[in-house]
């Protein structure tokens, strides 16, 4: 049950809302691929893996709000409070690789289409190690923010942690900087593309990069307030963490279901669950009178 100033039922909606959009537009991505015969790859295998992290994230903050998560701390049993924590200790992982692996996975979906230089290619794996680096970083740094490690959801035991306000100040901004260097590494082979594709791309990474810069407001804004009452005053911040990834994942599936969404106009509904291109379907429904006489085992090519 909600009361006044409980903030629960809202976190719940939005977790739900955008788990929803994540599964769907992963769900778009596999089966564009499928019925129009592309080979998977690994920006297809890393969206996926995201969705998997995105949808742990989410239904662990939905648990959360069960035991207190946008109530008043001071209003929680110290089990509840402390089994949040947990949960937020979690979520750190969670978050962390869940919002790296759509940057890594728009670096594969760059290497199969910009195919235009050796430099190029170095560059997207100078950028992909720069990626898995804040990997590497976030979650060494998530793992020992204090010490002993069981600080981070027992504040009764002694000790030390980070400075919650910069060590998230930094995480945000490091991968806002990491977004924009994705964004316009493109961008001069852009304009020697079809202007639809440089559309869709910059879409891409103009989403992700709103949504960053989201979450650096957030922290900014709200990141002192968590030690007077961090499951009431996380909200804030929390809403735009759990919307991250589920936006990184829709923002790299914008291609694929653009090109789904193409297909069914330009082909029609049908074409949207058969492998067959709009013509041959076109092809398999005219009727002998039209002109064109089946023949019996000649499967119309694609």
């Amino acid at each position: 049950m909600s009361y006044p100033g409980d903030r629960a039922p809202g976190a719940v909606r939005l977790a739900g809302v955008f788990m929803a959009l994540s599964v769907l537009a992963v769900g778009i991505r596999f089966w564009s691929r499928i019925i129009t015969k592309s080979r998977l790859w690994w920006d297809d295998w890393l969206a996926l893996a995201a969705l998997l992290l995105a949808i742990a994230q989410c239904v662990l903050t939905i648990y959360w709000t069960s035991i207190g998560l946008g109530k008043h701390a001071k209003d929680l049993p110290p089990s509840h409070l402390m089994a949040g924590l947990k949960i937020l200790y979690a979520n750190y992982f969670l978050y962390d690789v869940g919002i790296s692996l759509p940057k890594l996975s728009a670096l594969f979906f760059y290497a199969r289409i910009f195919r235009v230089s050796q430099r190029f290619a170095y560059s997207l794996w100078a950028v992909g190690a720069l990626v898995v680096s804040w990997i590497l970083f976030a979650v060494l740094s998530a793992i020992w923010q204090c010490k002993p490690i069981s600080r981070a959801w027992d504040p009764r035991v002694h000790g030390t942690c980070l400075d919650y306000y910069e060590w998230w100040l930094g995480s945000a901004i490091s991968s806002v900087i990491i977004d924009t260097i994705i964004l316009i590494m493109p961008l001069p082979s852009l304009w020697k593309l079809s202007l639809n594709l440089g559309r869709k791309l910059l879409v891409v990474g103009v989403l992700v990069i709103a949504i960053s810069v989201g979450r650096l407001v957030a922290n900014v804004r709200g990141a002192h307030a968590l030690q007077l009452d961090v499951t009431y005053n996380i909200i804030p911040i929390g809403d735009w963490l759990v919307a991250e990834t589920p936006i990184s994942i829709v923002s790299i599936c914008l291609p694929s279901i653009f090109t789904f969404v193409k297909r069914g106009i330009t082909e029609g509904p049908y074409s949207l669950i058969s492998t067959k291109s709009g013509s041959s379907l076109k092809r398999l429904r005219t009727p002998p009178s039209a002109g064109i006489e089946p023949q019996l085992g000649v499967i119309p090519s694609n």
